[in-house]
């Protein structure tokens, strides 16, 4: 519900409404709201949403900045002296990362990975699943303190198809990533998704192309995404073929898809029908998710969760 009240309309604006300014408001939350949380997440809560003091964003060759504040006795004031400061400060250059080697640890044994999958195996065997994603986390350790900016500077630049973000907990702890993929781009009644599923290594496109394997378990989010919009979307589109996105890590099968929503959906309900797809989670969803929480032994948080701005 408060997704779906978030938006230009709760903001009292001083000037014109930016047309093409992202959010204003900024969040995301965890994969899953079942689940034991473990304290490297708790401080993350279920979900948040943030109105930013200052927000800055890039149109073509040019950068714009809105300041925020509380309604209150002084309001306006304030927004006018965030933005004489962002004036008087604002770096004149684009901060490159600078990098330090770190050395990685998974959290868990190759023995107990295996195990998992053996797990995920026998359940798709016996027919209760059809497809499950495992994840395992690891750990990086630096000869010092990590800079987020930096790392995030650094995810930038390495990945400049893929979305970058970090947030902030109230305790400090942030959390910050880079993703190709779109859960929902949402403008007016109009509808914008993919589906992303299938990989290989880079340069493998002929491959991942005749690949029997990928082309079905793509073909599979496919139809999860086109089902999970019925109900919400006067109709929908998808592309004829899906493409190949290459990143410098892995290539992806991509299908574009796009809907026009019925009358009063708002992107909650969206979320809600998209979230978690089987690129990240399984099928049938609710006994994939099942799954995982009973079995993957690892709090998520808001890894694979949905990420974004909403305005």
């Amino acid at each position: 519900q408060v997704l779906g009240a978030l938006g230009h309309d709760s903001v009292r604006w001083l000037g014109p409404v930016p047309t093409r300014m992202p959010g204003p408001w900024f969040g995301g939350m965890r994969f899953s709201p079942t689940g034991q949380v473990d304290g490297a997440w708790r401080s993350h809560g279920l979900a948040r949403w943030t109105l930013p003091e200052v927000l800055v964003w890039r149109e073509d060759n040019a950068l714009y900045v809105a300041a925020f504040a509380t309604e209150a006795h002084g309001g306006e004031d304030m927004v006018r002296a965030r933005l004489e400061r962002v004036r008087a400060s604002f770096p004149e250059g684009y901060r490159h990362a600078v990098g330090a080697p770190v050395e990685l640890r998974t959290s868990s044994s190759r023995r107990d990975f295996e195990a998992l999958v053996d797990r995920a195996v026998e359940a798709i065997s016996a027919g209760s699943l059809h497809k499950v994603v495992l994840a395992r986390a690891m750990d990086a350790e630096g000869p010092g303190p990590f800079d987020v900016v930096d790392v995030l500077a650094r995810l930038r630049e390495q990945n400049p198809r893929c979305a970058t973000f970090l947030f902030r907990a109230p305790d400090g702890t942030g959390f910050l990533g880079a993703t190709p993929e779109t859960l929902c781009r949402v403008d007016g009644r109009v509808l914008e998704t993919e589906a992303l599923a299938g990989s290989a290594a880079p340069g493998a496109e002929v491959a991942l192309d005749a690949s029997d394997k990928d082309q079905r378990e793509h073909a599979a989010v496919v139809r999860y995404i086109l089902q999970a919009l019925q109900p919400v979307a006067a109709s929908v589109f998808a592309d004829a073929q899906p493409s190949v996105l290459a990143l410098k890590n892995v290539m992806h099968l991509r299908t574009g898809i796009r809907a026009r929503l019925d009358e009063g959906v708002d992107t909650a309900q969206v979320v809600t029908a998209l979230h978690p797809t089987p690129a990240v989670g399984g099928t049938p969803r609710e006994l994939a998710l099942s799954f995982l929480v009973e079995h993957e032994a690892l709090d998520r948080g808001w890894y694979a969760g949905p990420v974004g701005w909403v305005g």
